[in-house]
């Protein structure tokens, strides 16, 4: 059987993340299928490294105009018996995908979807992840989902390193804009309190990017982290009782563990209705409105921080997002 999905086009390591339950739900639905991506950015074949895609065909290039005609005879050559649409603002994706052989799976949005054997609603107020996973399953549909943090374990499980990981609070002090960071000063100032409430050391985990703030914490006495690899973050992910964490990529591995999760987010900024996982184990911190990460007070997080460690280690279903966008000073 061969399968065709249209991924989106976002670059960034989290988008891909996310994708994850999807993919990995194809391969346990199909499972002596070849899964070929359709992607418009070339960071999609790393989906072929962690053994959730056979082949990635790109058709857009850069400098270059999206390649749909070739995109569309790919498909026919193949003989693609299922293609799936998970961009549903994309005219010409939507287009190919209407005009493809096989079955048909896409958004119910746009004027091409009538043609789709399987259009599915849209839904603007669950997880993104829990998005792409309701092309596929129709619980994942109309904000329930009981899959996405299953899928993403069997998927994670296969990755882990045979080693156990030490036990590590984590704070994953990344992001892609300093915008999106809480000061360091401010995650330094509750170590303390939060080792002691967890029993455990902290661990920061920085980027590639990020030698000047390792420096810093090096300076200070802590452990760092720097840049570990997919298996290793996976493993540390595993073993913390608690991650704390900007709005950055290695934060949806921790959101899809099951894992007890604390984001610190901006309103608007990074859009934490799309991102921010809602389970009975985590909990958002956003700034009030106007203003940036640096009016978070650090009692507010640790406050956040020390209820969370008491509630389930681990928790395998999501809940229909209710907390995103609320500021601190409401919530406090």
């Amino acid at each position: 059987m061969s399968v065709a999905v249209f991924v989106p086009d976002k670059p960034f390591w989290g988008a891909r993340i996310v994708q994850i339950p999807f993919l990995q739900a194809l391969r346990e639905k199909f499972p002596r299928s070849e899964v070929r991506l359709h992607a418009p950015v070339a960071e999609a074949r790393e989906f072929i490294a962690w053994g959730l895609a056979d082949s990635v065909r790109e058709y857009r290039r850069s400098g270059r105009p999206p390649d749909f005609l070739g995109a569309l005879a790919d498909l026919r050559a193949a003989r693609s018996d299922a293609v799936f649409n998970l961009r549903r603002k994309s005219t010409g994706c939507s287009l190919v995908t209407a005009l493809a052989g096989g079955r048909r799976t896409g958004y119910d949005e746009g004027p091409f979807s009538r043609f789709l054997d399987d259009a599915v609603p849209y839904d603007s107020g669950i997880y993104m992840s829990a998005r792409y996973l309701s092309l596929l399953e129709n619980g994942a549909r109309g904000g329930r989902d009981d899959r996405s943090i299953p899928l993403f374990r069997s998927w994670m499980e296969a990755q882990l390193p045979r080693r156990q990981a030490p036990r590590r609070v984590l704070f994953l002090v990344s992001g892609s804009r300093e915008g999106k960071k809480w000061p360091l000063e401010s995650f330094l100032r509750i170590v303390p309190s939060v080792e002691e409430a967890a029993r455990a050391k902290v661990a920061f985990v920085l980027g590639p990017r990020e030698r000047a703030e390792g420096d810093r914490l090096r300076g200070e006495g802590v452990e760092v982290l720097d840049s570990p690899p997919l298996p290793e973050r996976l493993a540390r992910i595993d073993a913390s009782p608690l991650v704390v964490a900007n709005d950055c990529g290695p934060s949806h591995l921790a959101q899809l563990s099951g894992r007890r999760f604390l984001g610190i987010y901006v309103p608007r900024f990074g859009a934490p209705a799309d991102w921010f996982l809602d389970k009975e184990n985590s909990d958002l911190v956003v700034a009030e409105d106007g203003r940036g990460l640096e009016s978070v007070e650090p009692e507010h997080v640790l406050d956040r921080a020390v209820a969370l460690l008491e509630t389930a280690d681990y928790a395998d279903s999501l809940r229909r997002f209710s907390r995103a966008e609320t500021p601190i000073a409401a919530r406090s």
